[in-house]
């Protein structure tokens, strides 16, 4: 039952949030179908939206509910802002780059912060249903690119560049997004949440049917998708889901658990015949990809920190391709294409301490987690942090425009279950 005493009115904060969402998800279309000159007016746009929530978080004294954590926030983010300005004495770099930097370091990182204090338990249902709808609404297309050739005007990139393949010409799905790390991302963020559904006691949807029609919508972008880390990821996720039901569940959660495996399984297999053709071209992926590089050496490329570091670092910003388009080097990566060789690269020393930081607060929330989901008897925000934790060190946070913002908001929607959930408000 829906709690009467709970107001359904929504704050500004849950309002710049959920407008942030859907501007970071639809940018890309007006860029790949519209024009290019559409990129910075709409990030400028929800990068001020980002710095009202910021703001009006402060004022209202949302921060003193989460009292620890943002003390360290607000404690690593000026050690980063004092770094950044060493950096570009010593390096003699670009002020311009230096802003560029604490922009994708520092704003959706706050505003996540602030907005994981402020948010109600009915905004935060509110937004997961906003997210979930959107995948719902992307799923048609993405099935309709599938079937489509690259050059067709529904697989169109930015710039009129080539759309990437999975194998012949079936084309790696992006939806609305302008590039497939986009919508590979955002399919990262949707997991959890898709899965989060299905426990009743979230009270995300008030028909069970619904859940039931988000799981074929997040199988069918999977499947779909042509992306080895995608399909990866769902699986991970569907098998962790599993595991924590076992592990913490009652055994009406555990009976329930074997029978929705079964249905999942059922509705998996259904899929996989309905669209074959997106199956042969994903085998036939990860059969090539096997021959230039085994397992591990892509999960060390992946969280390995690379190249030559140095004490200082490269300096704060120059990992993001932004400031590689205004350097004049193009849409690139200048120091690396990986997260966590791209922080210490950056930081130097600094990225050594910011990487701790991180694999602390991972450890600590999956720790709370487990203890909430031991005594709750649900493990659906610890499945939601090990989504994020995952996302924090191996997404391109720090390098890339939209990864920058999704993976900021699904820290913020990790951070606000999981007070939540501790407040005994996730009922």
């Amino acid at each position: 039952m829906m709690n009467p005493h709970v107001s359904h009115r929504l704050s500004l904060m849950a309002k710049l949030f959920i407008v942030i969402i859907f501007i970071t998800v639809f940018e890309g279309a007006f860029r790949k179908w519209g024009s290019n000159l559409f990129t910075y007016p709409l990030v400028g746009l929800r990068d001020v939206l980002a710095l009202i929530g910021i703001c009006y978080g402060l004022a209202n004294g949302y921060a003193r509910r989460m009292p620890q954590l943002t003390i360290v926030i607000g404690l690593l983010s000026f050690m980063v802002f004092l770094w950044g300005l060493i950096q570009v004495l010593i390096n003699e770099l670009s002020p311009l780059i230096y802003l560029i930097g604490l922009r994708f370091w520092l704003l959706y990182l706050c505003f996540a912060t602030l907005a994981a204090c402020a948010l109600t338990v009915h905004e935060f249902r509110v937004i997961v249903r906003c997210l979930i709808m959107l995948l719902l609404a992307m799923t048609p297309l993405v099935v309709f690119q599938h079937f489509q050739p690259p050059g067709s005007f529904w697989n169109k990139q930015v710039d009129e560049s080539v759309v990437f393949t999975v194998a012949g010409d079936v084309v790696r799905t992006t939806g609305i997004f302008s590039f497939t790390a986009g919508y590979t991302a955002f399919m990262g963020l949707v997991t959890p949440l898709v899965l989060l559904t299905m426990d009743s006691r979230y009270q995300i949807w008030r028909k069970a049917w619904m859940s039931w029609l988000c799981v074929a919508a997040l199988l069918i972008c999977t499947i779909v998708s042509g992306s080895r880390g995608a399909i990866i990821f769902t699986g991970l996720m569907l098998l962790l889901q599993a595991v924590l039901i076992m592990s913490f569940g009652s055994g009406k959660d555990r009976f329930r658990a074997l029978g929705s495996i079964v249905l999942i399984g059922v509705i998996t297999l259904l899929l996989l015949l309905i669209f074959s053709r997106a199956v042969d071209a994903t085998l036939e992926r990860f059969e090539l990809a096997s021959q230039s590089e085994s397992l591990a050496d892509r999960l060390a490329y992946n969280f390995l920190p690379q190249g030559e570091q140095s004490v200082f670092g490269a300096g704060l910003g120059m990992g993001s391709n932004v400031a590689a388009q205004f350097m004049g080097y193009g849409d690139t990566f200048l120091l690396a294409e990986t997260e966590n060789a791209r922080v210490i690269l950056e930081l130097g020393a600094l990225g050594w301490i910011v990487l701790l930081v991180k694999l602390i607060g991972i450890s600590l929330a999956l720790y709370f987690g487990a203890r909430l989901a031991r005594r709750k008897r649900r493990g659906g925000v610890m499945l939601l942090w090990l989504s994020c934790g995952l996302a924090l060190l191996s997404w391109s946070i720090v390098g890339q425009l939209t990864i920058n913002a999704l993976g900021y908001l699904l820290l913020g929607l990790a951070l606000l279950a999981l007070r939540l959930e501790r407040e005994g408000q996730l009922q």
